[in-house]
């Protein structure tokens, strides 16, 4: 599936960071999750996947009504009783009931009716559930192609990937899979959504403050092809770097939504000294030419846990690129006979290993 634009309500990070390996290069993807702390746990792994073609919302569906059209693809991985975790999760059967079935199917097709408008003509609609009965599954793709001017869009899956077709989409089964219970469904829209056309005037985006010629300067020490990156600061004055082509995406998402997770946190500039964000050591963003600093395993994992670490030798003065095997790990800073290790306290490993 191809699409230059992408909106997708998902478990906190999984499919996003799926699909941001998948999606053609030229790709953006605006990834919603509702709940407040499973939002927290979805921007902690896109940070993590180091993409700055990306943003993320905690909205009710109900509020994305200004995309209507707006999007190549949208998938609904939507709330569901759960019953393809019965397997890895035991105790789910204890929440499991018929009333519990009708209650999710019924909300299923609320979050549907609220995300099919969001597609344009042409593009494709993804429904997935990670239960198996039919009401949840069958009968909601029955009721897409009924309802919103979408065609059931099959497709092309090896039978030796064990994957069960029915007469819509196709079921996943532990059993059969190298996974857990899962429910696919794809739909192609047809014709343009029926709306008013309503359009309220244009205003400046708030929240998305380009950084000066001065700011752009000193990023260019750090950044890989800088002119490629449109630059901004967010509200809390943190520099975020995302790709120049998506920058009339990024305005018109903020007309509406100011305070998105948008981009890649690059960096603050302190008087006259640039602070690395640590989501920049992740990325591919970082300047070859800055220095850094390879670890093996034992001093990697002690990085990570921000412990002491052996045998280093002499660090020279200044910002070092933390790297295991080639990949950035995060930031050190050399201080003479020591160093401060810039790894956030949040994300530090603090289970011992064997």
């Amino acid at each position: 599936l191809v699409g230059s634009e992408m909106c997708i309500r998902d478990r906190p990070g999984g499919k996003s960071t799926l699909l941001l390996d998948e999606l053609p290069a030229d790709s953006f993807l605006l990834s919603n999750e509702v709940i407040k702390n499973r939002f927290q746990i979805l921007k902690y792994n896109l940070i993590k996947w180091g993409c700055p073609a990306v943003a993320a919302s905690q909205l009710d569906s109900t509020r994305l009504s200004p995309l209507t059209g707006f999007f190549d693809i949208v998938l609904v991985d939507a709330p569901c009783s759960g019953e393809g975790l019965f397997r890895k999760t035991p105790d789910a059967m204890n929440e499991w009931s018929p009333d519990n079935v009708q209650l999710c199917a019924a909300r299923q097709k609320r979050i549907l009716a609220e995300a099919m408008p969001l597609v344009k003509p042409g593009g494709y609609l993804i429904y997935c559930t990670c239960t198996y009965n039919k009401q949840e599954n069958e009968e909601n793709a029955a009721w897409i192609s009924q309802t919103g001017d979408f065609e059931h869009f099959p497709l092309s899956i090896p039978t030796e990937w064990g994957i069960l077709p029915r007469t819509m989409g196709y079921q996943f089964y532990p059993h059969r899979v190298r996974g857990e219970g899962f429910y696919l469904a794809c739909f192609q829209r047809q014709s343009a959504p029926s709306t008013t056309d309503k359009r309220k005037k244009r205003r400046s985006p708030q929240g998305l403050v380009a950084v000066s010629k001065k700011e752009r300067l000193t990023l260019s020490e750090w950044i890989d092809d800088p002119e490629t990156y449109f630059f901004f600061k967010d509200k809390h004055e943190a520099i975020r770097a995302l790709p120049a082509t998506h920058s009339p995406t990024a305005e018109q998402l903020y007309q509406h939504w100011p305070y998105l997770f948008m981009g890649l946190e690059v960096g603050t500039i302190k008087g006259k000294d640039f602070v690395p964000a640590p989501s920049l050591a992740l990325s591919t963003m970082v300047h070859p030419q800055l220095p850094r600093l390879a670890l093996d395993l034992p001093q990697a994992l002690a990085y990570l846990r921000k412990e002491t670490m052996e045998g280093l030798g002499s660090i020279p003065r200044g910002w070092q690129l933390v790297t295991y095997e080639g990949l950035g790990l995060g930031w050190l800073k050399g201080l003479g006979n020591r160093y401060n290790n810039y790894y956030p306290k949040d994300w530090r490993i603090r289970m011992k290993s064997r």
